[in-house]
């Protein structure tokens, strides 16, 4: 889980004003039972990525609620409790197959050339890398 602040819709950043944005993962394999049940939105309807504000289903969420309400600390239970509005993405690592472009004018670096989930905290480390390894 990860959570970070963010201002509310006037750009306000006080205490009380300002909103939580978090992210639950929770891996399900691609194409299990799981990840469809999880894909699927309140009208039947599988999503690809995002299942959007609204529709998730009540149930998991609920299901999903209660589980993190017993294994996470309580402060941080207590962001999922108070949650009004969620959406469901699908997340993944993706790795460009190819890092130089136009006759070794345009090197690809960091985020765009390898996107990692947010929650590893890879991204500055693996440009850094990238850049050190450019010859």
């Amino acid at each position: 889980l990860i959570t970070y602040t963010i201002p509310d819709d006037d750009g306000n950043m006080e205490k009380g004003k300002r909103f939580f944005n978090w992210c639950l993962y929770v891996n399900h394999a691609e194409g299990s039972k799981h990840f469809h049940e999880t894909m699927t939105d309140i009208n039947n309807k599988l999503h690809p990525g995002i299942v959007p504000h609204g529709l998730v289903q009540p149930d998991l969420w609920e299901e999903q609620k209660a589980k993190a309400m017993k294994d996470l600390p309580k402060c941080t239970a207590t962001l999922l409790e108070h949650t009004e509005s969620r959406i469901v993405s699908k997340s993944f690592d993706m790795v460009s197959p190819c890092a130089v472009f136009f006759d070794g004018k345009l090197f690809l670096v960091g985020d765009a050339l390898v996107t990692f989930r947010p929650n590893i905290a890879q991204s500055t480390n693996q440009a850094a890398l990238d850049c050190r390894l450019l010859k």
